[in-house]
């Protein structure tokens, strides 16, 4: 029974024509400002490839075996009650994640390239978190405090499953990449080439900036699924 559920379940995403991949900055010794620049060119590079229609960073891609960020939150105007725990899960995404991705924006607006360490701290929730804690109201403009830092709702996206088929979706949250920079991101890459087109040509573009660096586990987003729906 639970087979069929997740055949006939829908993830929130869209998996077709979408290619995951990373490489390892950390073990290749990479600094904070040295890796924001490897991926910059990186993904001009790959954005200008025939057929890419996006291209962006994930700090940990949908059904992958990577933890999402987790904390402690104070929602603005939201008073717990006394046995509650307000927390939440949330990625680091670049601009364009949720095109990528096919994750429809309910309200509000994806994150920009603008939206950097210059710029105020912006979030984008889900509509599970927005219901809970802003039930009856715009969740846009509102505001959630991360350990010390304020950020803004920006919008409001809907649910998708993160882990599993099977999973309830719970409060989650979204942070822009450049405003809480991890040195390790993952590639997520909407095409309409073939995977092994995509998979050679990043290889290629990779290997162009730097000669010792190669993709880690490219693998078309489906098949990212069918791999953590069929190891639970």
């Amino acid at each position: 029974r639970s087979l069929v559920q997740m055949q006939n379940a829908d993830p929130g995403f869209s998996t077709r024509n979408v290619v995951v991949s990373a490489v390892d900055l950390f073990s290749a010794g990479y600094k904070p400002d040295q890796a924001k620049s490897f991926y910059d060119q990186l993904l001009e590079r790959v954005r200008a490839l025939p057929g890419v229609q996006s291209a962006t960073l994930a700090r940990v891609r949908p059904f992958s075996y990577a933890g999402y960020s987790s904390t402690p939150l104070e929602i603005e105007g939201y008073q717990p009650p006394r046995d509650e725990q307000v927390a939440a899960e949330y990625n680091q995404v670049g601009e364009g994640y949720f095109a990528a991705l096919g994750i429809p924006i309910v309200t509000g607006r994806e994150f920009t390239r603008n939206d950097d360490e210059n710029r105020p701290p912006v979030a984008i929730v889900n509509e599970t978190m927005a219901a809970r804690y802003w039930p009856g109201k715009n969740a846009i403009g509102q505001r959630l405090k991360v350990k010390t830092k304020w950020m803004e709702v920006v919008g409001v996206a809907k649910d998708s499953k993160y882990r599993t088929m099977l999973e309830t979706p719970g409060p989650f949250f979204y942070v822009p990449v450049r405003q809480d920079f991890f040195v390790q991101n993952g590639f997520v890459i909407r095409t309409g080439q073939s995977a092994a087109a995509i998979m050679n040509a990043l290889a290629r573009e990779i290997h162009a900036l730097d000669p010792n660096l190669a993709p880690l586990d490219t693998i078309t987003l489906q098949e990212q699924v069918d791999r953590m729906s069929f190891t639970q």
